[in-house]
C-alpha cells in the first residue's frame, strides 16, 4: 500500500490546473506523485490532510485527469482518498471520478 500525503509529499500549497499555470499543479503532482504508482498491484491512499485548501480545477485535474487516462474502474479499484480536515472534499472527488 502507498500512502501519498499530499501535505509532506508534494505541498502544502497546491496550485492549478496545468504546470503552464504555475508551481504546484495538479497536472505535476498527478504525473509525478500518483501515476508512477499506478502500475503497480498495491493501493494508493491519497492523504488530503494539512492542505492550505484545493481548488476545483486542482481536484478535477488531478482525479479527473486519472480517469482520462486509465478509465473510472481502474481508479476506484486503485484509490482511497482520506480527508478529516474537510471530509465533504470526498464527495467532490467522487464526482469528478
Amino acid at each position: 500500500m502507498k500512502i501519498i500525503k499530499i501535505s509532506t509529499d508534494f505541498t502544502k500549497f497546491p496550485g492549478g490546473r496545468l504546470k503552464i499555470d504555475g508551481n504546484n499543479s495538479a497536472e505535476e503532482f498527478r504525473t509525478t506523485k500518483i501515476e508512477p504508482f499506478f502500475e503497480s498491484e498495491d493501493k494508493i491512499i491519497i492523504d488530503l490532510d494539512e492542505v492550505e485548501g484545493f481548488s476545483t480545477a486542482f481536484l478535477e485535474e488531478t482525479f479527473g485527469g486519472l480517469v482520462r487516462k486509465f478509465g473510472r474502474e481502474q481508479v476506484l479499484n486503485k484509490i482511497e482518498v482520506r480527508c478529516t480536515d474537510e471530509p465533504l472534499l470526498i464527495k467532490e472527488i467522487q464526482q469528478y471520478i
